[in-house]
């Protein structure tokens, strides 16, 4: 795991309403991702393949 990957998973894994707070000391387009990435691990678990997952599609 890459370290932008590190700080995605660790984000991505703290409740909707942390990354919201989050929001007010980070860039809006960071935050929506995390809330993205939020809700696939969710939906997928939060696995390296779920986390890689938008990148993968995004370059097919």
């Amino acid at each position: 795991m890459w370290r932008d990957e590190a700080a995605t998973w660790q984000v991505a894994n703290r409740s909707a309403a942390d990354i919201v707070r989050l929001l007010g000391t980070t860039d809006v387009v960071h935050g929506l991702y995390y809330l993205f990435m939020h809700a696939l691990f969710e939906i997928f678990g939060g696995t390296l393949l779920t986390l890689r997952l938008p990148s993968v599609l995004g370059v097919v």
